[in-house]
């Protein structure tokens, strides 16, 4: 009898002192741990910084995606830059009818560098295409922290109703790790993998409303996930890698499935310029070799040859600078006038 009463009196400590530790959560009285790339570093951090930094006037929550750019937007300053958006949240000022209009459509999908961050709305490279593409109409679909979970979902939401020829996905090897996690910024889908599918999870995205007044789950597990993932990183991030190889696939597939090509596009960092690989990222090169009638191309030599003999770090300072993202256009135009001239080479 006592061994029983013992082990009830242990069990009751124990929820004491884990109810104590979370109540010491919630009013802030424990520090942040450090930095690591996980949900329950997001999701504390959105805990603490009162609901930031989603929603704001220039992103407005979407319970499907996460979150989206904010439509009619214009000149919306975003740092030292103006953001415009069109009436379907789409960067920059012109409108495109769903309908096609016999113009060559291309569906830019990708994150914050397809969306243009630090950049004027000419300036971002899907606008620069526009531009390299006479007749052409290019369609920016990036969102700001987008993971390729979400750039997947926008694309069968927002992106196939325009029925494009081409569907670019701006590639960005720090997307990787963003499709393991369900909150960045702001709660997002996740997807998991079941057998020989892809499931979505995480949706519908929860409220603001719903997030800060949940009492489940508790904001320990919020702890517990950041010191198990710091911990085993390399396994969470292999995890993310077999994600993406298979979110790679499966946009590939749909976007093969609505009858337009599909462009995958690295778009280099800094310390990309100093090695002869193209395609530096794994999935993305996994993708390449092995998913049949899909077009791959890379800015890394067009990056290194423009700054050949200048310090390229001014141009990575915030995101890209404006010849950066007009190398990208050009890289992304040359690949399409050559590998399809049928569509684009008479334009």
């Amino acid at each position: 009898m006592s061994l029983v009463k013992n082990l009830l009196l242990l069990a009751l400590s124990t929820l004491i002192a884990l109810i104590a530790v979370e109540v010491a959560i919630r009013r802030e009285l424990v520090p942040m741990p450090a930095y690591v790339n996980t949900t329950g570093w997001w999701k504390e951090t959105w805990f603490r910084t009162r609901q930031g930094p989603i929603p704001q006037e220039f992103v407005k929550v979407d319970t499907d995606l996460g979150w989206v750019p904010a439509p009619d937007l214009r000149d919306h300053k975003l740092g030292r830059v103006g953001v415009s958006t069109n009436a379907a949240g789409m960067r920059g000022l012109r409108d495109y009818p769903q309908a096609r209009t016999g113009a060559p459509r291309v569906v830019v999908l990708g994150d914050s560098y397809a969306f243009g961050q630090c950049a004027e709305d000419e300036e971002t490279f899907p606008q620069q295409l526009e531009g390299l593409l006479p007749g052409s109409e290019v369609l920016n679909l990036g969102g700001m922290g987008y993971g390729h979970d979400q750039m997947l979902l926008r694309w069968r939401r927002d992106g196939a109703p325009y029925q494009p020829d081409v569907v670019v996905l701006g590639f960005k090897k720090m997307d990787i790790s963003r499709n393991r996690l369900a909150f960045r910024d702001y709660g997002k889908p996740r997807f998991r993998i079941d057998g020989d599918d892809l499931v979505v999870t995480n949706v519908p995205v929860p409220t603001p409303e719903q997030y800060d007044g949940a009492l489940w789950p508790p904001r320990l597990a919020n702890f517990a996930g950041i010191f198990w993932d710091s911990r085993y990183w390399d396994d969470a991030y292999a995890e993310a890698t077999r994600l993406t190889n298979w979110i790679l696939r499966q946009t590939a597939h749909e976007v093969a499935e609505a009858g337009a090509r599909f462009l995958l596009v690295y778009l280099p960092r800094l310390e990309d310029l100093r090695k002869n690989e193209p395609f530096p990222a794994y999935p993305m090169k996994r993708t390449c070799e092995k998913v049949d009638g899909i077009l791959c191309a890379s800015a890394v030599a067009r990056f290194r040859d423009a700054l050949d003999g200048q310090d390229p770090r001014p141009h990575f300072g915030c995101h890209y600078s404006p010849l950066l993202y007009g190398l990208v256009a050009e890289e992304i135009a040359e690949t399409l006038r050559r590998e399809l001239p049928e569509v684009f080479g008479a334009h």
